[in-house]
């Protein structure tokens, strides 16, 4: 074997296990370029990235009627007095929110840059969206601007819960509901899934009253990461999680 030839195994190296007869995903750097080999014999793909791929693709195909449910890009770590600048950000009964707490509720620059490495990576892989709604919080706006060029609606009810008070809490959940389900009947799906653009923990809260079934194990996503949501004629389905957004897209993307 050429000795430039390094091989990386991506992932847990199952043969430690003992386990033998599938795939695991490669990279094979030669000459300072990494290329990625879909399956190597004998090595197995684990049972999360098997999940990873087949979303991926379902989505690419546009196999299905599916809501893309993202978590918003970077922000500074603000922690607890965040909900506070949010409840200000979002409202407009208190009059101008200040220039200098904007680092508080938007994106960092790396936020910034990783919510355009998204729209890229849909767009390289020709994944049209039918339409997207942003939590009125500044870095999901910003997210969605960034990603997707644009947003249509703007819900406060996406807004993360733990900004509201529990009788909003209560409130927003059926009125979030109601204005999916609104927003379903009037979707083109040939156009393609809707993108939400919002915060780590709103399906969460409320998944008992917007999900008919959840197959989800992880949901505390990280920033730009997402939940796969199907519409069924019998109700809404949580189907999967991509954790980090780089799991949907180390699954698909190869170098050609």
């Amino acid at each position: 074997m050429n000795q430039k030839l390094k091989v990386t195994l991506v992932g847990m190296l199952c043969v430690t296990l003992g386990i033998l007869g599938g795939t695991v995903p490669v990279l094979l750097q030669h000459e300072g370029v990494l290329t990625r080999i879909s399956s190597v014999k004998n090595l197995p793909l684990p049972n999360s990235d098997q999940e990873d791929i087949l979303w991926a693709k379902k989505i690419i195909e546009n196999q299905g009627k599916f809501i893309l449910w993202f978590r918003h890009g970077e922000r500074e770590k603000w922690t607890g007095t965040v909900t506070v600048f949010d409840h200000f950000d979002t409202s407009s009964q208190y009059g101008e929110f200040q220039n200098n707490w904007q680092p508080a509720v938007c994106l960092t620059p790396k936020g910034i840059a990783e919510s355009q490495i998204v729209g890229k990576t849909f767009s390289v892989l020709k994944i049209r969206i039918s339409s997207v709604v942003t939590s009125p919080s500044c870095r999901a706006k910003e997210t969605a601007l960034n990603a997707f060029g644009r947003f249509d609606y703007k819900w406060l009810e996406i807004l993360h819960p733990t900004a509201l008070t529990t009788q909003d809490q209560i409130k927003f959940k059926k009125i979030l509901k109601s204005k999916l389900d609104n927003l379903i009947k009037k979707t083109n799906w040939a156009e393609g899934p809707i993108a939400v653009t919002g915060h780590g923990n709103t399906l969460q809260f409320y998944k008992d009253t917007l999900f008919k079934e959840t197959e989800v194990d992880d949901w505390a996503v990280n920033e730009l990461g997402f939940v796969v949501i199907e519409v069924t004629d019998q109700g809404l389905i949580a189907r999967h999680s991509y954790v980090d957004f780089y799991e949907f897209a180390n699954a698909v993307l190869e170098f050609k």
